[in-house]
C-alpha cells in the first residue's frame, strides 16, 4: 500500500468516524505520524500483530506458571 493511499484510507477513516464535523487541524494531527513509507510498514505490522492476538485463543487451564514469592 502506498503512503497516499494509505492516507487516504485513515483519512477517510477519521472524518467518517468522527461524532461531528472534524476540523483540518484535527485531521491533519491524526495524519502526520503516517507520511512515510516505514510509518506505513510499521502501521501494517502492528495491525497484524494486533489481529494476531487477538484471533490466538490460548486455552488457559494449559497454561503453567511458576510463582514468583516476594
Amino acid at each position: 500500500m502506498s503512503v497516499d493511499d494509505a492516507r487516504g484510507t485513515l483519512e477517510g477513516i477519521f472524518r467518517d468516524t468522527h461524532y461531528d464535523d472534524p476540523s483540518e487541524e484535527f485531521v491533519e494531527g491524526m495524519l502526520a505520524p503516517w507520511d512515510s513509507q516505514a510509518a506505513i510498514i510499521s502501521l501494517s505490522c502492528n495491525a497484524i500483530g494486533t489481529n494476531t492476538s487477538h484471533t490466538t485463543e490460548t486455552d488457559t487451564s494449559e497454561v503453567t506458571t511458576r510463582r514468583r514469592h516476594p
